[in-house]
């Protein structure tokens, strides 16, 4: 199963209730496809390069969180404290997708680190199911001993 199915699937299953995830695409410049990282770098610098030559311009355009950011990201409604009972906050929510031998890079290694110390909620996920599980278990550990507050 291709990563895009995976995310789908997770995104289509898991974005109700009190989740939402939307699709976050990271990249920048014009849009092509070449397997070589060094090759899209070029082939983006020439068309600035060309456009002005040609009385244009041109700019390397980035989107996207940041490098190694969830495929998914989004936010979990969710009611928090005695004192504050019916209110809610949105929990920051990132999934990133792999295959079943898909190679985790370290720059998504980091952004899972880095949201979930800062009290969010990522997780790498190569399933549904696994997505399902991952995401309650974060929900369970965030949350553990809520009700002794």
């Amino acid at each position: 199963m291709s990563e895009g199915k995976i995310w789908r699937d997770i995104r289509d299953k898991l974005s109700k209730g009190t989740m939402r995830l939307f699709r976050n695409e990271v990249g920048n410049g014009v849009a092509i496809r070449h397997k070589h990282a060094f090759t899209r770098q070029a082939i983006i610098t020439a068309c600035c390069e060309l456009a002005a030559k040609m009385g244009g311009s041109g700019a390397r355009i980035h989107f996207g969180l940041t490098v190694g950011s969830g495929d998914l990201i989004g936010f979990r409604s969710v009611v928090i404290t005695k004192e504050m009972v019916g209110q809610k906050i949105a929990v920051f929510t990132s999934c990133e997708t792999k295959t079943a031998t898909g190679k985790v890079r370290e720059e998504q290694t980091n952004w899972e680190r880095f949201v979930n110390e800062a009290g969010g909620i990522a997780v790498i996920a190569r399933s549904v199911e696994d997505a399902e599980n991952k995401l309650q278990e974060s929900i369970d550990k965030l949350f553990q001993g809520a009700d002794d507050r």
